[in-house]
């Protein structure tokens, strides 16, 4: 241990992601952060004999394997960070990869703010697509519309402690969001890297991509669980949800001009559908007009 920096213990959940996880540990490892004092992989009842090959065949003086019954991914990143004794831990999902300065970066942030309970970056999606995605962070109005920060990211230990941790009964369903409207409706704030330093698995299939065909019920479940928040921000709340609307009314506001051929979606009513249509109208006939 490095005692002029703090130390960070990376916990990494793993449930049958053989293929996956030794490029997160392996990712960990090449931190240039110096203290990474342990990296500990939970693994969640991991039932796939190649990934319990994987596990076994890590090196056990650099990171340690901790078996636990399968209790999903809050589950295991709570049992992981309850091993820690660093005053940082960074939560990694098995198939997502740090770049070396990751740690570094985000160290410095909680180090310069002591309100700050939570520091990210911008994501490098690999897998079903390859985008910059870019998270900002923020204090509880920015979280109440959405989550604003990716689930693999540094956390201050007090703040988790503090705040009871993750729900373990979300069980793959914005646990992240949860823990972040915890820890925002508390005074807390959330720091964001502007610079891609996380590659973020997108996969077809992945807890994701099947959580968004349930997006109303799941977004009503957080709702629900922070119900005393958000009756006291409701207005912040709906004006979060307006801006996120008109940015992306905006983006097809644009392609539907570009693209002139393109026909208009459903016109609708009461819900802007009607104004909106009428402004793609006006634009594609001022664009064609000599």
């Amino acid at each position: 241990m490095n005692a002029s920096v703090p130390g960070v213990t990376v916990v990494i959940p793993c449930h049958n992601d053989g293929v996956f996880v030794g490029g997160a540990v392996d990712s960990a490892l090449a931190q240039s952060h110096p203290d990474v004092t342990e990296i500990v992989v939970i693994d969640d009842a991991s039932d796939d004999p190649a990934t319990r090959d994987v596990l076994a065949s890590l090196d056990a003086e650099r990171v340690r394997v901790l078996r636990v019954p399968h209790g999903h991914v809050a589950a295991a990143r709570n049992h992981g960070i309850r091993q820690a004794r660093t005053p940082y831990v960074m939560v990694l999902d098995s198939d997502d990869r740090m770049e070396p300065d990751y740690l570094k970066e985000t160290v410095s942030l909680l180090e310069a703010d002591p309100s700050l309970a939570v520091a990210g970056s911008w994501l490098r999606t690999w897998g079903a697509g390859e985008w910059v995605v870019k998270p900002s962070g923020g204090g509880l109005t920015e979280f109440l519309p959405r989550n604003n920060c990716p689930g693999s990211s540094l956390l201050r230990r007090s703040c988790w402690q503090e705040c009871g941790g993750y729900s373990e009964e979300l069980r793959g369903d914005y646990e992240d969001w949860d823990y972040y409207l915890k820890v925002t409706s508390r005074g807390w704030r959330i720091a964001v890297v502007p610079a891609p330093l996380m590659r973020y698995h997108l996969a077809q299939g992945s807890l994701n991509t099947q959580g968004f065909a349930r997006r109303p019920e799941l977004v009503a479940e957080i709702v629900r669980r922070h119900l005393d928040t958000y009756r006291a921000h409701i207005v912040e709340a709906m004006a979060g949800k307006e801006r996120i609307l008109m940015q992306r009314v905006e983006e097809l506001r644009d392609h539907l001009v570009a693209t002139p051929d393109a026909p208009l979606p459903q016109v609708t009513f009461g819900d802007g559908g009607l104004a909106f249509a009428a402004a793609v109208q006006a634009l594609r006939e001022g664009a064609v007009r000599p």
